[in-house]
């Protein structure tokens, strides 16, 4: 079985999509999917993460085994009765094949495997984030460490303008917090992109604006709000 080569993600920007026509190629797909998911649901939001969106070269080799990494948002309240987020997940990742397949037509099933649907709810993740505690069982822990996924997932790159509803709707309800409150859920998003996004506690000097490390500097960077 083939192994990815190592990559080194670009160290001036937090995100960065590689001039190849393979990595250009999915990201039109990508894009195109977007577009095709807003005819479906009136909010939706598509973040892009993983080697796709820092800088890696995929070559005519490597892009055979390269896959996609994207996470799709949709408002809880906006997602019909009879679908789940499985069934979207579904739809999504046969569009994506189906826009992958004519841009590559080498490409592979399991380059869309890593498409995730999140069936976004600001406030309960705010509530999980500040009423559950993660220490108390292994079920609280799984409940607190997945809220905290979600919200972190919100801040990859965001392909198409669609996450910005998203974010707003987060750091809305987390400025509705005390101050001491909002910072340490804050900290704890910041803590977790850095180790998501650059597989490390810490970023190049370069990047450090890049990733807000408090909320003040959270609204201004993500233009939600303006600080008090």
């Amino acid at each position: 079985m083939s192994r990815e080569p190592k990559y080194i993600p670009n160290s001036q920007k937090r995100f960065d999509i590689s001039e190849d026509e393979y990595s250009r190629g999915r990201l039109g797909a990508i894009s195109e999917v977007f577009e095709e998911l807003k005819e479906s649901f009136p909010s939706v939001g598509i973040a892009l993460f993983g080697s796709l969106s820092k800088g890696k070269v995929l070559t005519h080799e490597s892009h055979k085994i390269s896959d996609v990494d994207v996470n799709i948002f949709i408002d809880a309240n906006e997602m019909p009765e009879f679908l789940n987020r499985g069934a979207v997940r579904e739809i999504a990742q046969e569009m994506m094949a189906k826009k992958l397949y004519e841009k590559e037509p080498s490409s592979r099933r399991h380059m869309t495997q890593d498409i995730h649907v999140i069936a976004f709810d600001a406030k309960k993740i705010v509530d999980h984030l500040t009423h559950v505690d993660p220490k108390e069982s292994e079920e609280s822990a799984d409940v607190w460490f997945d809220a905290l996924d979600d919200a972190c997932k919100l801040f990859h790159l965001d392909i198409g303008g669609g996450l910005a509803k998203f974010r707003k709707a987060l750091l809305s309800e987390i400025k509705a917090l005390p101050e001491g409150q909002r910072e340490k859920i804050w900290s704890e998003i910041a803590r977790a992109l850095i180790i998501i996004e650059r597989e490390k506690t810490e970023v190049p000097a370069e990047l450090t604006r890049q990733y807000p490390a408090t909320f003040e500097e959270a609204l201004r960077y993500y233009r939600v709000d303006k600080p008090e």
